[in-house]
């Protein structure tokens, strides 16, 4: 498993997001924890589909995670592309 983490400012507060690589039977996927500024953890996974990578596996992700996507998807292929 590789593991990486990424500061990503979201609605001006810059959290910290723990990028966890798993091999699955789909491909690739990625573990992904954060805690919010008021220090509730939240846990969810990302997928690559057909039209990119997605959230999934998260049934009551808040509304800001859901406006991070972009911001997460370019933190997995940027690690992607600079790692074997």
């Amino acid at each position: 498993m590789q593991n990486f983490t990424r500061r990503i400012v979201v609605e001006g507060f810059s959290l910290r997001f723990f990028f966890h690589k798993m091999y699955t039977v789909k491909g690739i996927s990625f573990h992904i924890s954060v805690a919010d500024r008021n220090n509730r953890s939240h846990f969810f996974n990302m997928e690559q589909t057909a039209s990119g990578w997605r959230i999934v596996n998260a049934p009551k992700v808040p509304d800001w995670l859901i406006r991070t996507e972009q911001q997460l998807v370019n933190a997995i292929e940027e690690e992607l592309a600079n790692r074997p």
